[in-house]
């Protein structure tokens, strides 16, 4: 204020420096305020990227909070707050997912897609994927097998091999026991 005061040459210069010294403290602060707040965060963005490295084999949402050093109760309810699943239904849903992507890039049997994402058997596997897709994985290696024949060539009409899924050229939409995908 002194400098202010004195109506020195480039006062008003100086004046800004010293705002935006004081401005940048604050920021500082409140950057590592909400550091630790993320910690939260921070564990469960861990948790997740332990899950993705490991979609292979199976992992215990328990010993998965024991690694990360906090205790399963507390994981499990914010881990939930955060993903909008339970540990144990979003590595499910990361598993399906990798099946899914595994029936549309790869060559491998049903059978190897199964053990490959190490679930106990194929009728566990068989029943968690028609739950979730509401189609067989084979249906759903087929129906997408089938839809991206009709992308390719869309004047063709594309036919399930049981005769229940369509290519509508018009709406260009394929249709698949009245699912309507796109």
């Amino acid at each position: 204020l002194e400098v202010a005061g004195a109506d020195k040459t480039a006062a008003q210069q100086y004046l800004s420096g010293i705002v935006l010294h004081i401005m940048g403290a604050v920021l500082a602060i409140s950057q590592n305020k909400r550091y630790e707040v993320d910690n939260a965060a921070q564990k469960i963005e861990s948790a997740k990227i332990i899950m993705h490295e490991n979609v292979y084999k199976d992992i215990d949402p328990e010993e998965l909070a024991l690694k990360l050093g906090i205790s399963y109760s507390w994981f499990r309810k914010v881990f939930k707050e955060y993903t909008g699943y339970a540990p144990a239904k979003y590595f499910q849903e990361l598993k399906l997912r990798k099946a899914k992507q595994l029936l549309i890039e790869s060559s491998m049997s049903v059978k190897e897609i199964c053990y490959e994402l190490n679930y106990t058997s194929t009728e566990h596997f068989f029943s968690v994927f028609k739950k979730r897709t509401n189609f067989t994985p084979t249906e759903y290696r087929n129906l997408l097998h089938c839809s991206r024949l009709t992308r390719l060539s869309e004047q063709q009409l594309c036919y399930s091999p049981n005769g229940t899924g369509r290519y509508h050229y018009h709406t260009r939409r394929f249709r698949y026991y009245g699912i309507e995908i796109q």
